[in-house]
């Protein structure tokens, strides 16, 4: 048990500066990080065309609302404004 002000004050001292490297021994070596996906092997938008876009809108029921609130015939209404904009 740590009774003097000395002990006290290296007792902390010697906590504190093995934080870092007592946390690092639980963390995996970043060399054997290399057959692990990276970012971009996981999440890829596919480019698409106006021409796909419009037969997605055309698909699409008339009754229903996307998620934005915006409904379908809206977007079936206008989709020779919105197809481009959804497109880019």
């Amino acid at each position: 048990m740590h009774t003097s002000q000395m002990d006290i004050a290296e007792a902390l001292n010697d906590f504190y500066v093995n934080v870092g490297p007592s946390l690092s021994r639980n963390l995996d070596d970043p060399a054997n990080n290399y057959d692990k996906p990276k970012i971009d092997d996981i999440f890829k938008l596919n480019q698409v065309d106006d021409f796909e876009i419009k037969q997605i809108i055309n698909s699409l029921s008339n009754i229903s609302l996307s998620p934005n609130g915006i409904s379908n015939t809206f977007l079936n209404e206008h989709i020779d404004i919105v197809t481009p904009i959804l497109t880019k």
